[in-house]
């Protein structure tokens, strides 16, 4: 998914970085099981992870992922790839599928149109305060 290159570029940004947290935005499906999702380079992602755990990063990372045609918030209790947060935000204007995603933890997708997210980053002076929020059309659906 990768490739090599990219897989050493970043792990050189993250050993060098001085960032309290990461948010990765990532276009394809991270606990999904399509054919474009991470599930079919289980490898590279158990790599990336084994990474993320040997940066320091598997606590203070999340990623907000798409390409699921579908909103859902994983708190990472469902992740069993990390167990970092995942924010599925996706499906503002396209197909969706008929069978909303059960992995996350926050319950079942909300597949359809019209559904997004949005993150919500502050600095408290040494705090930083990340909120994923998602919606339905205009009705709040969950917040992490």
């Amino acid at each position: 998914m990768l490739g090599s290159a990219q897989k050493a570029w970043m792990e050189e940004e993250l050993a060098t970085s001085e960032a309290e947290f990461m948010i990765w935005l990532n276009p394809s499906q991270w606990m999904g099981i399509s054919n474009d999702s991470w599930s079919r380079f289980t490898h590279e992602r158990d790599e990336l992870v084994q990474m993320f755990g040997d940066l320091g990063w598997l606590d203070r990372m999340c990623i907000i992922s798409g390409d699921r045609h579908e909103l859902n918030i994983d708190t990472g209790g469902g992740n069993e790839c990390g167990g970092f947060p995942v924010f599925q935000f996706a499906s503002l204007d396209s197909r969706w599928t008929d069978k909303p995603h059960t992995g996350y933890d926050t319950g079942p997708g909300t597949p359809g149109n019209n559904r997004y997210g949005t993150m919500r980053i502050r600095d408290e002076g040494g705090v930083q305060a990340i909120t994923g929020t998602g919606y339905a059309t205009s009705t709040h659906t969950g917040s992490l």
